[in-house]
């Protein structure tokens, strides 16, 4: 007698199959079903995998065309017909903007970061300083940590500037008639659309 269909999960297996995979009867017939199921689900998930992987790469693909789009086709139409904004029969308005991406290359942060300090801008540099102590330390980790917490600093030690930070400095420097370094920063300037 099958069981009753609020019993299965969603892969189809009821509770009982689950129970007597747990609790096996030793028949050589049970470990055939046993590692039958084993190997349908591992498959299963397998295929999954494949299916996901499979769909992302078409989620990116749109990604890219619709950047294509945003940033290349209908910029260039636009501006070729001399229009900044349109809004379309339904209501939506396309617009036309700048947009700016800097980037510092992995290799040429010590130069970017030493030609913001000379240039005054070292507000953009975020500082963070850390201490590893190892497993035996802990002792001596916490006492440190302490000394410094006592003094009112937070130990960690990584520079960085954030992504945002540094295209908002790109777009002022830009603006005001000021160049980057091409040597030290990957900028890049371009018009995106915006349907709204």
């Amino acid at each position: 007698m099958n069981p009753p269909i609020e019993s299965k999960i969603i892969t189809g297996v009821s509770k009982e199959e689950i129970a007597a995979f747990f609790e096996p009867d030793n028949s050589l017939d049970f470990e055939d079903k046993k590692l039958g199921r084993v190997s349908a689900l591992a498959n299963q998930a397998l295929q999954l995998e494949r299916e996901i992987a499979e769909q992302e790469s078409i989620v990116k693909t749109l990604k890219e065309k619709k950047r294509q789009i945003t940033e290349d086709l209908l910029p260039a139409v636009m501006t070729e017909h001399g229009l900044s904004d349109l809004t379309l029969n339904d209501g939506s308005k396309v617009t036309v903007k700048k947009f700016y991406s800097c980037t510092i290359p992995a290799d040429r942060t010590e130069k970017a970061f030493d030609w913001l300090r000379e240039q005054g801008h070292d507000g953009l540099i975020k500082h963070r300083v850390t201490v590893d102590f190892s497993r035996d330390k802990d002792d001596q980790a916490l006492r440190v940590k302490k000394e410094l917490e006592d003094k009112g600093y937070y130990p960690a030690d990584k520079e960085w500037v954030e992504p945002s930070t540094l295209r908002g400095f790109a777009r002022e420097q830009v603006e005001a008639g000021t160049s980057l370094p091409d040597n030290l920063f990957n900028l890049f300037i371009g018009e995106r659309a915006t349907i709204k």
